[in-house]
């Protein structure tokens, strides 16, 4: 297997499937005690495959990332498009601002053009510092996403305290997220200029 792949299904999907295994288990302490005492060993052979299990997880919060919101988003970025308002730019700064798709539009004029930059980087054998901070993005997104769950879980469920401190974290995480996709955008900008001089 090539190493760039290890890499990111370390930490785009096995990390994500974790820390959404412990904010479940922060979330619902009751309900997951309760099944280890009530299925014992079930839930030792469960431990057992803990680790593909997270990386599962992570799978799983990467497609509700993509198929839910990714897709909402795109749907969003059109509508914003072809009626830019103040509604509609909020919403698009929501969905797509901490997603690369939101950040490359703000730098670059044409999508075109910024995959020809992607490709030519790759080509080159560029392309892996760009690449790193894609990485920490898909995961940073993961990480948003998870938090925002369980929070709107806590409200919910009447408990404020942790609906409060994981939508904090949500807005935290997503933020950083935005860095990072801001990183690899700059990044593809400053390695494909080097090309062009």
């Amino acid at each position: 297997m090539d190493e760039k792949f290890t890499i990111r299904d370390i930490i785009v999907y096995f990390i994500t499937g974790f820390l959404f295994f412990l904010v479940f288990v922060i979330s619902y302490p009751d309900f997951f005690f309760r099944q280890i005492d009530q299925h014992k060993d079930f839930m030792m052979g469960l431990g057992l495959a803990t680790l593909p299990l997270f990386y599962i997880l992570g799978h799983f919060v990467d497609a509700i990332d993509v198929s839910i919101f990714s897709h909402v988003g795109k749907a969003i970025d059109k509508w914003h498009i072809k009626r830019p308002n103040f509604v509609n730019n909020m919403l698009d700064n929501l969905f797509n601002g901490h997603r690369i798709r939101g950040i490359k539009k703000r730098v670059w004029k044409m999508d075109t053009e910024f995959e020809d930059a992607v490709m030519q980087c790759s080509e080159n054998n560029q392309f892996n510092e760009a690449r790193y901070w894609s990485y920490l993005n898909d995961t940073f997104k993961g990480y948003t996403l998870t938090f925002f769950v369980f929070s709107v879980s806590g409200f919910v469920r009447g408990n404020f305290t942790l609906g409060l401190i994981l939508f904090a974290l949500a807005i935290l995480f997503r933020q950083r997220g935005r860095f990072f996709g801001k990183y690899y955008v700059h990044a593809i900008a400053r390695i494909y200029s080097n090309f062009k001089k």
